[in-house]
């Protein structure tokens, strides 16, 4: 797991099993704070080049709270 300065989780590396194993990043982002608790709203899981662990393509996933405070 990789937390900013701010001790925020921003990426989460690991290897996803489809019949080979296939590198994958999850990139956060947006935090909110929902009842004391800050967590991540924008979620981004990639695949990893291996060489370099840049993204290569992937999806969004945004989830919404209601009553929240968005962290900045």
């Amino acid at each position: 797991m990789n937390f900013s300065n701010d001790r925020l989780l921003r990426r989460i590396d690991f290897d996803l099993m489809r019949g080979e194993m296939i590198p994958r990043a999850m990139y956060w982002s947006v935090h909110h704070s929902f009842s004391g608790v800050t967590v991540p709203s924008l979620q981004r899981t990639v695949k990893r080049n291996t060489a370099t662990a840049s993204p290569i393509g992937g999806h969004w996933f945004n989830a919404t709270f209601d009553h929240v405070t968005p962290r900045q």
